[in-house]
């Protein structure tokens, strides 16, 4: 056994009250042990536990979407403003609806992030099995939330579609649903599947 892998097989689950070390729930999934290997733009290298690269995977998924809701937020604001001086119903529209999901988004990344930080300070921080039930339920949300966002993609499209009646002239609020459909369903999908590759 070389050094590096001693030092990974010793090193002791913070759930264990016995401080016995079990390096398959604190060592990364079939993780080579003292190889480096990538997820992405992950980086996941020798001594990383599982715990700490799911918290990375949620630290970065809260980042995101709070970017998102910034951007989506100017974005909407900005085309509304330009909409009703210009007299664009379909900006005034498309604005709107668009800083509604900002808010929206915005509200959920930071409740995220008030729970992922008392999370990050609880006892069983740094506990792999611990690490193990967290990252199941944030996958299973994404899946839930992915096809939620399906259900966005198609409601937007349908308004894209012009239909006649009450929901005529909609193609400015579809637009924007369909964009921000498209990126959450990209997003809840991507952190799934990574998820999927760091869990047991």
């Amino acid at each position: 056994m070389t050094e590096d892998e001693a030092l990974l097989v010793e090193r002791p689950d913070p759930c264990d009250p016995a401080g016995e070390p079990h390096p398959d729930e604190t060592q990364v999934a079939d993780s080579p042990p003292h190889a480096a290997w990538s997820i992405d733009d992950l980086t996941v290298t020798e001594g990383v536990t599982l715990a700490e690269a799911v918290a990375q995977e949620e630290r970065q998924l809260l980042g995101a979407l709070a970017a998102w809701a910034t951007g989506s937020a100017a974005v909407g604001a900005a085309t509304w403003v330009v909409g009703a001086r210009t007299g664009r119903p379909r900006a005034v529209d498309f604005g709107r609806q668009t800083l509604v999901w900002a808010v929206v988004d915005g509200v959920i990344a930071l409740v995220g992030a008030v729970r992922f930080a008392r999370a990050s300070r609880g006892p069983d921080a740094e506990c792999g099995r611990a690490a193990v039930r967290r990252g199941t339920r944030l996958r299973r949300s994404l899946a839930v939330n992915a096809a939620l966002d399906v259900g966005y993609l198609a409601t937007g499209t349908t308004l894209l579609a012009n239909p006649r009646g009450r929901l005529a002239g909609r193609r400015g609020d579809g637009l924007a649903v369909v964009l921000q459909g498209a990126f959450l369903l990209a997003q809840d999908v991507r952190y799934a599947v990574r998820l999927g590759r760091l869990l047991p």
